[in-house]
């Protein structure tokens, strides 16, 4: 029987249980990537702006993200995930296709 587990999202600070945090190794057996994130300890907040894309709050975690180590696993997280909301790997939903209400965005939505 697994151990279930109490963790706290890097990012939102959301405790979460499970056995085995999703987001916690990059394959077993390796240190997880979050811990060597830039935005470690910084304020979840900030990497879930309520604002839209272009809002300064934005600007600060892509500026946060483009000096990450770990950036693209982040990223392939988000799109594996999938995550709808928040900046993952320095992009936001929309640039990961998804709406402002957490679903895919439909081929309509992208002309508009």
């Amino acid at each position: 029987m697994k151990k279930t587990m109490c963790t706290r999202h890097p990012l939102t600070g959301y405790e979460q249980a499970s056995a085995q945090p999703r987001y916690a190794v990059d394959s077993p057996g390796h240190v997880a990537w979050h811990l060597r994130a830039a935005c470690a300890g910084a304020d979840g907040d900030l990497f879930f702006p309520t604002g839209r894309e272009t809002s300064a709050e934005v600007q600060t975690a892509k500026e946060i993200c483009a000096k990450c180590p770990v950036r693209t696993a982040c990223r392939e997280y988000a799109e594996k995930a999938p995550e709808p909301f928040g900046i993952w790997g320095g992009t936001t939903p929309g640039e990961r296709g998804w709406n402002r209400s957490g679903r895919p965005i439909s081929p309509t939505e992208e002309d508009i």
